[in-house]
């Protein structure tokens, strides 16, 4: 006797908060049993199935899918609970999107399309949306693999240096560093009279941790440029127009070599 079905219902079940509650609200359970495609055989092991077990690992899942999502947007979710929207947003997330089993690229993908619209009709806040998009680069930047090659050798000023992979960089228009951590913020009302400030953001690999994203606030744009444009580091300090500009670059470089955020080139 197969019971594709009866699985059928099971999985739904533990998964759909939807469908638990219809369920739950639901009288006559056979009729409902008939409708959603139970045989007769099916119907009779389900009348039998104890939905308290299935609510517990329901329950269970539910709490490893929020927890995940949380890890991956850290900062965004950080701030909607200082805000007290955590609990409505992680619900009517997983109410829009019952099924939380998929890829993860799939399931962080239609979080931020979620939390983009969420926040443009029910809270009305553009910096949240900046921060859930700071939340989403910094997640991906982490959990990407590093392309370059590790610095085994001193910086060689005559060869041209680069930018290690992966990296993105995004402009914002509020400045991450006043939403990140920042206890004063108790409301979404706090968010807007955060002064706005457009900026570019640096997220880069980091390629000391396994898992782990550096980010920089770019405000040095004519180096930014250097440093990506494939010049050496001969070359771009001859483009300093004055000894302070030169000796601020040559440490910067100096810094970011060391602490692996720019390669060498061979030639």
């Amino acid at each position: 006797m197969t019971v594709l079905n009866l699985q059928r219902f099971i999985t739904s079940y533990v998964r759909d908060m939807n469908l638990r509650e219809t369920f739950k609200s639901v009288n006559d359970k056979e009729e409902w049993f008939t409708s959603f495609g139970l045989t007769p055989k099916e119907i009779l092991l389900a009348t039998q199935l104890d939905t308290a077990i299935l609510d517990v690992t329901a329950a269970n899942l539910l709490r490893e899918r929020i927890q995940k999502r949380e890890v991956e947007f850290t900062e965004f979710c950080a701030v909607l609970r200082q805000c007290g929207g955590f609990e409505d947003f992680m619900t009517d997330f997983v109410r829009q999107y019952p099924d939380g089993l998929l890829t993860r690229e799939v399931e962080i993908r239609r979080f931020v399309e979620f939390g983009s619209n969420f926040m443009r009709e029910k809270v009305f806040s553009k910096a949240m949306t900046e921060l859930l998009h700071y939340s989403y680069n910094m997640s991906e930047i982490s959990k990407s693999p590093r392309i370059d090659p590790f610095n085994e050798t001193p910086l060689n000023i005559e060869h041209p240096i680069y930018l290690k992979r992966p990296f993105r960089l995004v402009e914002f228009t509020y400045d991450m560093s006043q939403l990140v951590d920042n206890p004063d913020i108790r409301s979404f009302g706090d968010l807007e009279s955060l002064p706005r400030k457009r900026n570019k953001v640096l997220f880069q690999k980091d390629y000391t941790q396994p898992v782990s994203c550096t980010v920089f606030e770019v405000d040095d744009d004519i180096l930014f440029e250097f440093i990506n444009g494939g010049f050496s580091y001969q070359e771009i300090l001859q483009q300093a127009s004055e000894s302070g500009t030169r000796e601020r670059w040559e440490q910067i470089i100096t810094d970011l070599y060391t602490n692996e955020s720019i390669g060498c080139s061979v030639a």
